[in-house]
């Protein structure tokens, strides 16, 4: 009698580092929007960094999305915060004035400590985008968006990417983007210098979002973070075990999506 063999499930696509170091230079490039000395435009470009990144995922998988869902596979529901905008206003009123004038002072022991401050602040961003970017590509790869997305199955993805992270040590990641970022911190203020000003004119020139995602040029942030982009994807290629779990956290939770929404679930 002829056994049946048994049912191969399906190949992930391959990694290849261009695939991750797309999602390494997007998430170095928003950890750079700490540094932008704007107030409100350092998290406005952020989002339209990882605007951008989702729709390159989606287009990797032969998906167009359209603004509305795609705003929530790469930042999430808009939430209003009274609290954050009245931090905000503090900071700019108050807070930076008093930094301005303790800088002039050459004071080493704050420039340390505003050093430090800073740099976790970069690398708190930059690790949260890749983790958000590296999730995204996979339920993408893994088929979870289908014909022309919509917001419940954006919803549906972003939901589940949330509850993976929420909680989490990000540390194996984030010591990663510490340490590099810390190294090539010449090569990181350049860059930031560069995307502030180019944030600047876009949203002084009253673009709306669309727009200003189209016409963000990253091509100097390219050049100067080239380097910093390879080393880090290096090292991520050597984290397949941390990385492939998260893969896996993700599907639980898509799954368990799927059998609470069936009947009798």
């Amino acid at each position: 009698m002829n056994e049946q063999p048994a049912e191969i499930p399906p190949a992930k696509p391959p990694e290849t580092p261009a695939s991750l170091r797309r999602i390494v230079f997007f998430s170095v490039t928003t950890g750079l929007c700490p540094l932008i000395p704007f107030p409100f435009v350092d998290d406005w470009v952020r989002d339209l960094m990882r605007r951008r990144l989702a729709g390159d995922l989606a287009v990797q998988q032969g998906l167009a999305v359209a603004s509305p869902p795609l705003k929530i596979l790469a930042c999430g529901e808009s939430k209003f915060s009274a609290s954050k905008m009245l931090r905000g206003c503090l900071l700019t009123a108050i807070i930076k004035p008093v930094f301005v004038v303790l800088k002039k002072l050459a004071l080493k022991l704050f420039r340390k400590i505003l050093f430090f401050l800073t740099l976790k602040d970069c690398v708190t961003t930059a690790t949260q985008t890749f983790h958000e970017g590296y999730l995204l590509r996979h339920a993408l790869q893994q088929g979870e968006l289908t014909g022309e997305p919509d917001l419940p199955q954006a919803r549906r993805i972003r939901g589940a990417m949330e509850r993976v992270l929420e909680g989490r040590s990000l540390g194996p990641v984030e010591e990663i983007f510490r340490i590099v970022l810390r190294g090539s911190w010449g090569s990181v203020k350049g860059a930031a210098r560069h995307l502030g000003r180019e944030a600047r004119r876009l949203r002084r020139s009253g673009r709306d979002d669309a727009e200003a995602l189209r016409d963000l040029d990253l091509e100097d942030e390219e050049a100067r973070l080239s380097g910093v982009v390879d080393e880090i994807t290096r090292a991520l290629g050597e984290e397949k075990g941390y990385l492939g779990h998260l893969e896996r956290l993700l599907a639980e939770q898509l799954a368990a999506d799927l059998t609470s929404e069936a009947p009798g679930g």
